[in-house]
C-alpha cells in the first residue's frame, strides 16, 4: 500500500514496492507499450541506423564489433553520431521517469533496479499483454541498454548521469540472470 508521502492510490493484487512498481509502470508505457509519435520515430530512425528492426539488439551488436577493434571506443562514437539526436530523446525521456520517482544516486533507486531483476514487482496492469512482472524480457535486452547508454556517453549525452546508472543495469541483468523470474508470477 502506499504511504501518503508518495501519493499514489493503492492498486489491487499489486505486489512489491509500490513506487517502483509505478516507476516501471510509467517508464515502460511511454517507452514501449504507448510511446508518442516522437520516441516511434526516433525508434525508427535507430533500427534503420543499425539495420535490424530491434535497435537494442543492433546496438548490442554493433558494440561487441566495434568494441575489440584497436579503434574503440572512437569507431562507436563514430558509428552512433548519426543519431545522436534520437539517442538524446532517449536520454531525456528515460532519465525523466527516473527522476519523477527517485533522487539520483539514492538506495531507492538502486533498489528499484535490484527489484526488476529479481522480478518480484507484480502489476495487474500489464495483465493485457501477459507481462504482470515488472522484469526484462528478454534479459539479453539488459545487454542492449548498456550498448546504447554506452553510445550517449561517447557523444556527451547526460554522461555523469548514464555512468551512475549503466552500472545498475549490469546489476539488475546479473539479479535478474541468477534469479530467473516469470513474466506473470511474482518471485518468492
Amino acid at each position: 500500500v502506499a504511504s501518503a508521502a508518495d501519493g499514489l492510490p493503492p492498486i489491487p493484487g499489486m505486489v512489491g514496492d509500490r513506487v517502483a512498481n509505478e516507476m516501471w509502470f510509467q517508464f515502460d508505457d511511454a517507452l514501449f507499450y504507448h510511446p508518442r509519435q516522437e520516441v516511434i520515430d526516433a525508434y525508427a530512425a535507430l533500427s534503420a541506423h543499425v539495420g535490424v528492426p530491434n535497435f537494442v539488439d543492433g546496438f548490442r551488436d554493433k558494440w561487441l564489433e566495434l568494441s575489440v577493434l584497436p579503434d574503440y571506443p572512437a569507431n562507436y562514437a563514430a558509428f552512433a553520431a548519426p543519431v545522436r539526436p534520437q539517442l538524446k530523446l532517449l536520454s531525456e525521456l528515460e532519465l525523466t521517469y527516473f527522476d519523477k520517482f527517485y533522487a539520483p544516486n539514492s538506495v531507492a533507486f538502486v533498489d528499484a533496479f535490484g527489484y526488476f531483476g529479481q522480478g518480484v514487482l507484480f502489476d495487474p496492469r500489464r495483465a493485457d499483454i501477459q507481462q504482470e512482472v515488472h522484469t526484462m524480457v528478454p534479459v539479453t535486452n539488459y545487454h542492449g541498454w548498456h550498448a546504447y547508454v554506452r553510445a550517449m556517453m561517447f557523444l556527451d549525452i547526460d554522461v555523469d548521469r548514464w555512468a551512475r546508472i549503466d552500472p545498475l543495469i549490469a546489476f539488475a541483468w546479473a539479479v535478474q540472470s541468477t534469479a530467473k523470474p516469470s513474466a506473470h508470477v511474482p518471485n518468492p
